[in-house]
């Protein structure tokens, strides 16, 4: 069994991407809301969610995200506060959606949507060569 670990070379961005919109949602509750408690409590809410999410959540459920694979399956499992695993047989996948961005070598942006009997699984943030090995995995029709 190996288990493969999210790419985090991305969380940055992420971070610095949500920093943004949160202090954009500050300043534009901060300009157009004229009754002051209320643009407080929005201008409170957005800065205090902006920071629970760069500084603890996104780094945890980064931590936490890993896929373990077999011979046979794949299992996903993730979660911040409740742990939720997932998995599949790579007999019953029925097609795969391959999902590679522009300079996904150096940023981790490589997904694979697995579909099955049933039900689909998101394999997100993997390696370059990760992804490899998991679509290896699944079948020589992926490689």
């Amino acid at each position: 069994m190996k288990v493969i670990k999210a790419d985090r070379t991305i969380l940055p961005l992420i971070q610095l991407i949500t920093a943004i919109i949160a202090a954009m949602l500050t300043m534009a509750s901060y300009k157009f809301i004229s009754i002051r408690i209320v643009m407080l409590i929005f201008c409170g809410i957005f800065l205090l969610t902006g920071a629970f999410l760069v500084l603890f959540y996104l780094p945890l459920w980064f931590r936490r995200l890993q896929y373990s694979i077999t011979n046979e399956t794949v299992t996903k499992r993730s979660g911040v506060f409740f742990t939720t695993e997932r998995t599949v047989r790579f007999s019953s996948v029925q097609f795969a959606d391959i999902v590679s961005f522009p300079f996904s070598k150096f940023t981790g942006l490589n997904f694979i949507i697995l579909s099955a009997y049933g039900g689909k699984i998101a394999l997100l943030f993997l390696k370059e060569q990760d992804k490899k090995t998991l679509l290896k995995n699944i079948g020589r029709d992926y490689c």
